[in-house]
């Protein structure tokens, strides 16, 4: 595993390591990545509150007020995770932040991603992703599904990622 430490003044060097090692990055210095003050501000807010921090919510795109906004709280509060377990990191919004960011020092009860239509390369995590088959990683466990709107329109899929989350939250 390569350990980008803000020491290195060659960033693509940093990304073709990542890319190369197949795993995430623990990233001892995310300020000195190009991410933008509302993703500092994002990882601010999840450093605020790290030993709560148990969920990633990785989504191609929230549109607060939404109803697919609805639909996930729905989905997240049907597995017991409340506002202070997870955070949710919109690809639109946010589209330099992967999971390399979430230093696993730090956030220490960190144990579920789960991503909504995004491959695994855009979360910054270099496997082979299929949609509502757990997947384990280290200690984490990951996630896949489609996004929220086919969701909406297609209720098996839904009944796919509820038996995947029972699975994985290890629900009756």
């Amino acid at each position: 595993m390569f350990i980008f430490d803000g020491s290195s003044k060659d960033k693509d060097t940093y990304i073709q390591k990542e890319i190369e090692s197949g795993m995430f990055i623990n990233l001892k210095k995310v300020y000195q990545l190009d991410i933008s003050s509302q993703e500092n501000e994002l990882l601010q807010k999840a450093k605020d509150n790290p030993t709560q921090l148990t969920t990633l919510v990785f989504i191609d795109q929230l549109i607060p007020g939404s109803d697919q906004e609805a639909l996930l709280l729905k989905i997240l509060g049907a597995v017991d995770l409340k506002e202070n377990n997870y955070v949710f990191i919109s690809r639109t919004d946010h589209p330099h932040l992967c999971l390399g960011h979430f230093d696993q020092t730090l956030f220490t009860n960190l144990k579920y991603i789960i991503v909504f239509g995004l491959k695994a390369n855009d979360v910054g995590l270099h496997t082979i992703s299929k949609k509502y088959l757990n997947m384990t990683v280290g200690d984490k466990h990951i996630l896949f599904s489609d996004n929220l709107v086919t969701l909406q329109q297609q209720s098996a899929l839904k009944g796919e990622l509820w038996n995947s989350l029972k699975r994985m939250f290890e629900m009756g």
